[in-house]
């Protein structure tokens, strides 16, 4: 079975967003922080002693 391919409408969009460098940092933070304790946990989760 074939399927019909979409034609897709591309463009750029018609306004950019603008945020802060302290929007940047701050979200920058909030990311960073979340990695780190996915990280953290994966890490001490494997090498807990049973």
């Amino acid at each position: 079975m074939q399927y019909k391919l979409q034609e897709i409408n591309r463009e750029l969009p018609t306004t950019a967003l603008e945020f802060s460098k302290a929007d940047l940092e701050a979200n920058f933070e909030k990311i960073y922080k979340e990695a780190k304790s996915i990280f953290d946990w994966n890490f001490l989760s494997e090498n807990k002693a049973y």
